[in-house]
């Protein structure tokens, strides 16, 4: 919504099951505030109801809710171009967050590029999906078992992946699935010895922020219908 800010913001649909929530949130980004210093943006909120709408606006901020480090050693053998290892995060070890999750995977740069030269070795790639279900019972999750969710692909001895609304997103699904890539590069030898591999699990959620004073002041439109005359 920051694009919009100072206009008239739609949502695409507000329309909810029956009985599921009479609440609708939105987002307004105001971006850095300096200390005693304000912000303040204009926007209209549309009501095509014939029901009394009440609007409210809080300030939150993001918090980080949990980091997890993992580790695992990767090599590449003779004649093969990547290697993966991959965590399964399911309903009892995935930490529970409406915002996102982060991931990024690292390696020492002196294994992507051990002369200095400018030409790597190796580097790693990162991968989010969504595990359906274990369709042939092997208890892996098989490429066609799996939804691509986001990638991390840069030419780098690290990479990010995100993913929004985890805990959502997964629902009744087996698992979300993080994988990670050592790649081989051109000057790569032919056997590439055990590589470091760490991954950094963030979760990100919101709350309040007590630092930010937020004040909403509302200027009501009404609009005169003219009743529809009865069909002769």
């Amino acid at each position: 919504m920051l694009w919009w800010a100072g206009t008239d913001l739609q949502p695409q649909s507000c329309s909810l099951p029956a009985g599921v929530s009479s609440r609708v949130d939105g987002v307004l980004f105001f971006g850095d505030v300096p200390q005693v210093g304000s912000k303040s943006i204009t926007f209209t909120v549309r009501n095509p109801t014939n029901k009394t709408l009440s609007v409210s606006a809080s300030p939150r901020q993001f918090v980080v809710t949990r980091t997890q480090m993992l580790t695992r050693g990767l090599s590449l053998a003779s004649g093969y171009s990547y290697n993966r290892t991959y965590w399964v995060f399911t309903s009892s070890n995935l930490t529970a967050t409406a915002r996102f999750m982060e991931v990024v995977a690292t390696i020492p740069y002196s294994r992507f590029d051990a002369d200095n030269d400018y030409d790597m070795d190796v580097r790693v790639r990162v991968w989010i999906h969504i595990w359906r279900a274990d369709a042939n019972g092997n208890g892996r999750p098989d490429p066609d078992e799996m939804m691509l969710v986001n990638y991390g692909y840069n030419w780098a001895n690290w990479n990010l992946a995100a993913m929004s609304a985890p805990t959502i997103k997964l629902g009744s699904y087996r698992g979300i699935v993080v994988s990670v890539d050592l790649v081989r590069g051109p000057d790569a030898p032919s056997y590439v010895p055990p590589v470091p591999v760490t991954v950094t699990v963030t979760y990100v959620d919101t709350a309040g922020d007590p630092w930010v004073r937020c004040r909403l002041l509302l200027q009501l439109y009404r609009l005169a219908v003219a009743p529809r005359l009865p069909l002769l």
